[in-house]
């Protein structure tokens, strides 16, 4: 498993209006998008506002994505 920070898959992240936006407006687009970043196989991530996730970034992504179906 990848390193990432402490609570990520451990809280329930609330998504901010944005996000909310983008879901409930275009839900397919958001889901493209996220299969599209899946896609890349990113080892490691730059995170704007939290830790960097630095091995295996696919995997954690895709866990804290998953609320998006």
């Amino acid at each position: 498993m990848g390193t990432a920070p402490a609570a990520w898959g451990q809280k329930k992240a609330t998504p901010g209006y944005g996000t909310q936006h983008l879901l409930f407006c275009n839900r397919a687009a958001a889901r493209r998008a996220k299969r599209m970043l899946l896609g890349w196989n990113p080892q490691r991530a730059i995170i704007a506002h939290g830790e960097c996730i630095r091995d295996n970034a696919r995997e954690v992504l895709e866990r804290s994505l998953a609320w998006m179906g």
